[in-house]
């Protein structure tokens, strides 16, 4: 068995009819979720988007959040799905997010190089990302600790 290596940076990218990520930066023992959104401009005549942010909470994480946390976080659970499309066809598929996508992004201090999962679907045996949104979600989202104005329409996702 190998030594667990632990993600030291997570982002949770989501768009559509809202733009948040929610972020982890366990170095600075930090997580947060910071709205955005994209403004539509011109460049020589080419429509671009600029990233606008317009919201950011966050809270410091203890030494036993990110204890609790890491077995959620070894990125050799998450290795399995590198390049592995979701589908609905998938065995085990049970719902889907509707308007709206999320990617999941990892990064370690290791030279294990950062992965990016969807996360548009949801299954019986969830996915490892699905599983540390999730914890995150009834550990720091749900109790409070780290308020959000997204839990109505789309963390509430994260309970089923």
């Amino acid at each position: 068995m190998r030594a667990p290596i632990y993600y030291s940076k997570f982002i949770f990218n989501t768009t559509g009819l809202d733009n948040y990520r929610l972020i982890g930066n366990i170095p600075y023992k930090e997580l947060y979720v910071e709205e955005y959104k994209n403004v539509p401009q011109y460049f020589r005549g080419k429509r671009l988007y600029k990233e606008i942010i317009t919201g950011q909470r966050g809270i410091k994480l203890t030494d036993d959040d990110i204890e609790a946390m890491k077995p959620y976080m070894n990125a050799w659970d998450f290795e399995p799905y590198r390049n592995r499309k979701m589908s609905m066809s998938d065995e085990g598929f049970i719902w889907y997010l509707d308007w709206l996508w999320r990617d999941f992004y990892g990064f370690t201090d290791s030279p294990i190089p950062y992965i990016k999962l969807p996360m548009n679907y949801g299954y019986r045996k969830p996915w490892p990302s699905q599983v540390l949104f999730d914890y995150i979600y009834k550990t720091f989202i749900k109790t409070g600790r780290l308020a959000s104005s997204h839990a109505p329409a789309d963390l509430c996702l994260a309970a089923l």
